[in-house]
């Protein structure tokens, strides 16, 4: 698997994982919005 490849799915992932965890803690803090 190309390194540039394997560097991208690390990316998307922590994005990824970012925004959920982003939404929740919106969720948490804001829940009437």
């Amino acid at each position: 698997m190309p390194r540039k490849l394997l560097l991208w799915g690390i990316c998307l992932r922590l994005v990824l994982f970012f925004n959920y965890w982003w939404r929740f803690e919106l969720s948490v803090l804001c829940p009437y919005d």
